[in-house]
């Protein structure tokens, strides 16, 4: 399990060094205005959203479920004698980490996500709000109550 773990981190540190090197060609082709390298620049950044989302689920599955919980150490095991025991294969640290970030990733994008509804709701004028659709009411069959 420590080895995943540590997969994990390979697989985030390749991650920030795309990130890093597509940042870098997007500053080189404004500054030499080579449109050809900003479209690499895009392309590289593209592939690299694919592997930070797959590297999300990845690191939620890895983290959460049981033998993940296990090497990070979110249990502890008392051997007979009462003594806590310390096995260099737990990576606690490791482990908060992975939980916190995890966590800040998943809400992160649905926060925004709500507040940009809530923004979009709240900035709609008047005259285009849902219920004032007045061009509409002709549409509208009348109740012919008896």
């Amino acid at each position: 399990m420590a080895s995943q773990f540590n997969r994990l981190f390979i697989w985030g540190f390749i991650s920030s060094c795309i990130t890093a090197s597509s940042a870098a060609l997007s500053l080189l082709s404004v500054c030499t205005k080579q449109v050809p390298l900003n479209g690499f620049s895009l392309c590289l950044n593209g592939l690299n959203a694919c592997l930070i989302f797959g590297w999300m689920i990845a690191a939620t599955v890895i983290r959460f479920r049981h033998s993940g919980n296990v090497c990070a150490g979110d249990y502890e095991y008392i051997s007979l004698g009462g003594v806590v025991t310390t096995d260099p294969l737990f990576m606690p640290s490791s482990g908060r980490f992975l939980k916190v970030y995890s966590i800040i990733l998943w809400v992160t994008p649905c926060a925004l996500f709500t507040l940009m509804i809530c923004i979009v709701c709240l900035c709609q004028s008047p005259t285009q709000s849902w219920h004032n659709f007045s061009a509409y009411d002709h549409l509208q069959a009348p109740l012919n109550v008896t």
